[in-house]
């Protein structure tokens, strides 16, 4: 026996205890995902409209093997879709927003519109005399606008929008 191969040898023996064994190389006990830790990764998915490992050990302060078993925990409950883009991130599949902002039931052109029929209708009613609101004193003219704005408000209202005294809010 030449010299090398001995070598090799008592080389390949020495490593031999130090390599682990095929039972230890096993596959390790899944790493359990708090519930509670679930549910905030699945509020924040849904917010963003992506998921990636990254992403989750960023804003959930887990280590890497915790957000690749919530990501995977993701994948199977159908929050996020299995495939991913050429990155590694996933969408969601019912993302909170479609957009930037929720879209409100009714545009703010139609709001115009409605607004102005019903000032229009208001305005015939009271030169006509017809309205209630005409049995009002004139010194009371804020109490009127007041009224006006009620009646507007409660059209708006019902159409899925609310006013504020000084702007427009969507109903959600």
């Amino acid at each position: 026996m030449n010299r090398r191969r001995f070598l090799q040898n008592l080389a390949t023996l020495a490593a031999v205890p130090a390599l682990p064994s095929v039972t230890a190389l096993a596959i390790s006990p899944a790493v359990q995902v708090n519930p509670a830790t679930y549910r905030w990764a699945e509020t924040i998915v849904r917010a963003h409209n992506s998921c990636n490992v990254a992403m989750l050990q960023r804003h959930l302060r887990i280590d890497l093997a915790a957000a690749e078993a919530l990501r995977e925990q993701l994948m199977r409950n159908g929050v996020i879709a299995a495939q991913a883009n050429s990155y590694g991130i996933h969408k969601a599949v019912k993302p909170l927003f479609d957009g930037a902002f929720p879209k409100p039931a009714i545009s703010f052109d139609e709001l115009a519109e409605k607004a102005l029929e019903k000032m229009e209708v208001v305005i015939e009613e009271t030169e006509s005399g017809e309205s209630e609101a005409m049995e009002m004193p004139e010194e009371d003219a804020f109490d009127y606008d007041m009224a006006l704005f009620d009646c507007l408000s409660e059209q708006a209202a019902k159409d899925g929008l609310h006013f504020a005294r000084y702007g427009v809010r969507s109903a959600r």
